[in-house]
C-alpha cells in the first residue's frame, strides 16, 4: 500500500528549517544535503508507509518512526485517510516524545 501524499505539521517544518540553518552555519550548502535526505526519506515512506516500526500509540494513532542514516534525525509520522502526516523531524538528542503534544492539533 502506498500513500497518496503527505502533510508536514508546521512545527516539523520549523524543525527542518532550523536544522538546515544550523548545518549551513557548519558548512555552507550542507543544508541542501539534509533537505535531499529528508525528501528521499519521505519518498520511501510514501511508497511503503507501514514498513517502518511503530514508535507508539498517541491519540488513537499508530505513530511510526523513520530513522535517517546520515543525519541524526527521525521522521515521526502517522497515516490517516491515505495521507502520511509528519508531526516531527526529530533530532536524536532531543527529549524523547516532545512532539506528543502536537497530536492535540494533529494535521
Amino acid at each position: 500500500m502506498s500513500a497518496a501524499g503527505y502533510r508536514l505539521h508546521p512545527d516539523a517544518t520549523k524543525e527542518l528549517d532550523a536544522a538546515g540553518e544550523w548545518y549551513d552555519a557548519q558548512l555552507l550548502g550542507l543544508s541542501l544535503e539534509l533537505f535531499d535526505a529528508v525528501e528521499e526519506a519521505i519518498a520511501l515512506i510514501l511508497e511503503r508507509p507501514t514498513a517502518w516500526p511503530r514508535d507508539s500509540m498517541v491519540a488513537g494513532r499508530d505513530i511510526r518512526r523513520f530513522v535517517m542514516r546520515r543525519f541524526p534525525f527521525s521522521i515521526v509520522y502517522y497515516v490517516v485517510d491515505d495521507l502520511v502526516r509528519i508531526i516531527a523531524i526529530a533530532h536524536a538528542k532531543r527529549k524523547p516524545g516532545y512532539w506528543r503534544l502536537r497530536m492535540r492539533d494533529a494535521i
